[in-house]
């Protein structure tokens, strides 16, 4: 008798907890929206585009929501879209040729769990240089309808965008190049070692390390006798024995600048019978691993007042 109430008590709880485990199911899902689809950047976009081996636009597509469908969507490049902005803004951007760039993938297929997407568009450097050098005044455009097929719900009729690309060449520089103000001050209480920090940037995000090498400037001479002329200074080099620039700079990949170092001895300036007065060294950024380095922004002239 006993065993048989036991058993019956086993059977209730499991018939309890079936019951508990149906009325829960598919409740998970009531509080979530529907998948949503919208561009990232609508309307106008003023899109900076680095002239690495190929140039690239991204239009990119964001899904938002449970992610329980897939979804296709197609850009057309629509003109009449650019002359309708231009109407109700009072601008003037023309429609950029479309020999200059190529649409590389028409159409997106986003699988249920995937949740963004892009449209790429290749530039072509030569000919965007060309086109804008042909007509220096004008802005060109690059206007983009982005429909879902087989729309659904919310979905939008059409998403769009203006896309107006500006073409950038990659440099590393100097953050702040040229004849710096602040005089770095040394005298017989400063530390046997002193140390020196530069900021060298890069304009454009980097997937990779980026090296680069710093020396003096060849020109140095050159550079402080112009200074000197302009501003009724007597700036002198800094003798090259008593400083050291940092060996094997390097800008990580993921980031986009670094602080160089260089160091000045000053036991090697009192040592070295160096005169008490006003110095300057001038650094140059003379390789680098990938890409360019700035033509104007790839030096830096430092002054220092060396006394007692």
């Amino acid at each position: 008798m006993k065993i048989k109430i036991i058993q019956s008590i086993r059977l209730l709880i499991s018939a309890i907890c079936i019951s508990l485990c149906l009325s829960c199911e598919d409740t998970m899902l009531n509080n979530m929206v529907d998948d949503e689809i919208y561009l990232l950047e609508e309307g106008l976009n003023e899109v900076d585009v680095f002239n690495f081996e190929q140039p690239s636009i991204s239009v990119h597509v964001i899904k938002s929501g449970v992610g329980q469908r897939a979804v296709q969507l197609r850009l057309a490049i629509d003109p009449d879209l650019l002359a309708e902005y231009n109407q109700v803004n009072g601008t003037s951007y023309k429609l950029m040729d479309p020999a200059v760039y190529t649409l590389e993938n028409s159409t997106i297929d986003m699988e249920s769990g995937r949740y963004d997407a892009s449209f790429e568009l290749a530039l072509d450097s030569e000919k965007y240089t060309e086109l804008t050098s042909s007509d220096p005044t004008a802005v060109f455009a690059i206007p983009c309808n982005i429909t879902v097929l087989s729309p659904q719900g919310n979905d939008p009729k059409e998403m769009q965008t203006i896309l107006v690309p500006r073409l950038l060449e990659p440099y590393i520089q100097f953050a702040s190049a040229g004849f710096l103000t602040d005089v770095n001050t040394i005298t017989s209480v400063s530390p046997s070692n002193l140390w020196y920090y530069l900021k060298v940037e890069l304009n454009y995000p980097t997937d990779r390390d980026v090296n680069f090498t710093v020396r003096t400037a060849p020109n140095q001479t050159e550079l402080i006798q112009q200074y000197n002329e302009e501003h009724g200074t007597s700036y002198k080099p800094l003798p090259e024995s008593v400083y050291q620039t940092e060996n094997n700079p390097i800008i990580s990949k993921g980031t986009d600048y670094t602080a160089l170092t260089f160091q000045v001895f000053k036991d090697k300036l009192v040592s070295g019978n160096v005169d008490y007065g006003q110095y300057m060294l001038a650094l140059e950024i003379d390789q680098v691993s990938v890409n360019k380095i700035h033509p104007d922004n790839n030096y830096v002239v430092i002054p220092f007042a060396y006394h007692e």
